[in-house]
């Protein structure tokens, strides 16, 4: 099979500006490792805070009611406060990235890029 022919293979459902939008990655391919990259470092900090809510959600109702409180409640507060330090780090931590996305223009800059090609693209047709 030929390159052109794995590729509409490949993408043969795909729509036909979505192809061209997706040429650009044909000679850059490192940009596609860094897209996934990001994806994927994203995906595990959305993973690591979902955990860290939900387990912080549960020591709240089980701090909040005394009355009834069984051992295993004693153990996973006490488990949370051995914890305490790496939730409060990993909070500083997404705080501190947040921080630098609202001050940064760089992640801006990069999207108007994108969008600039793209247009670009559209105006070639």
């Amino acid at each position: 099979m030929f390159q052109s022919e794995a590729e509409d293979y490949i993408c043969k459902n795909l729509p036909k500006e979505i192809k061209i939008i997706l040429s650009i990655y044909n000679n850059k391919p490192y940009l596609i490792d860094q897209i996934l990259s990001m994806y994927n470092l994203g995906i595990q900090e959305i993973v690591d805070s979902m955990l860290y809510t939900a387990y912080l959600a549960r020591a709240a109702v089980i701090a909040d009611y005394s009355v009834g409180r069984e051992e295993k409640d004693e153990k996973y507060l006490e488990e949370i406060r051995d914890h305490q330090k790496e939730i409060i780090e990993f909070m500083r931590k997404i705080a501190q990235i947040n921080k630098n996305l609202v001050r940064s223009t760089e992640l801006d800059d990069y999207i108007d890029e994108i969008e600039d090609s793209n247009r670009s693209m559209y105006e070639q047709k």
